[in-house]
């Protein structure tokens, strides 16, 4: 495994900024991004945040101004995180990370927005599929390869029969590994960072690639096989 120093994802040192931090740079006219799924966002958000799922930074990221500071966040800061990554390799300098994510803000005691909103899901640019358990299950009976970017510990937890144990902060260094399989399919616990890492894949050239919708919560939800080895 990677060290932290060249994980390239975990966010550098240098991006993470405090709540208070943020709080200050906002009030200097920095942007703010949101980069929780649409439904979390409209439940509560920091007050002017603007959202853009991390699911779709790589398909949207021409939305985000090279002008001036950048801050984006998420729940905890490990999207957040993801993303500061991926923009910063795409040329942004002035991006950052909000450290704890909204659960931080919240409980420094700093206002949150809850108001009722409604947003229509954009059009997202289709850069690899979206299946279904049941479409994974055809796909397994035919020798196509389940990838579990979960880390260690949650793969031995429990897994899909003959799945491939990839950690997410492990995927830059097992590309030409990934290369040797003819089509893959992502999977985590809900989703979320199989999504992301299916974005990184394609970044990467890898054309024949699945995101399993809602990942490991919806196989066991419809009981499909399961392995504790």
């Amino acid at each position: 495994m990677m060290n932290d120093a060249t994980n390239p994802f975990l966010p550098p040192p240098e991006s993470q900024r405090t709540p208070k931090e943020v709080q200050a740079m906002l009030e200097r006219a920095a942007l703010l991004f949101d980069v929780r799924e649409i439904g979390e966002y409209t439940e509560i958000r920091l007050p002017d945040a603007v959202n853009l799922p991390a699911s779709e930074i790589i398909g949207r990221w021409r939305e985000i101004s090279t002008d001036g500071d950048v801050v984006i966040y998420c729940r905890s800061g490990h999207r957040s995180g993801l993303g500061v990554n991926m923009l910063r390799r795409a040329g942004y300098a002035n991006i950052y990370n909000m450290d704890g994510g909204i659960r931080a803000w919240f409980a420094t005691g700093l206002p949150v927005d809850t108001a009722h909103i409604e947003l229509v899901p954009s059009s997202k640019i289709a850069l690899f599929e979206e299946i279904g358990v049941q479409e994974a299950l055809q796909r397994l009976e035919r020798g196509e390869t389940v990838v579990d970017v979960r880390n260690a510990d949650e793969f031995k937890s429990g897994h899909i029969p003959g799945a491939v144990n990839i950690p997410m902060d492990d995927l830059s260094d097992s590309l030409s590994r990934l290369r040797d399989y003819r089509s893959l399919m992502l999977i985590c616990d809900t989703g979320i960072r199989s999504d992301i890492a299916a974005a990184y894949l394609h970044s990467q050239g890898f054309k024949e690639i699945a995101n399993i919708k809602q990942g490991i919560v919806a196989w066991r939800r419809l009981n499909q096989p399961w392995t504790l080895d």
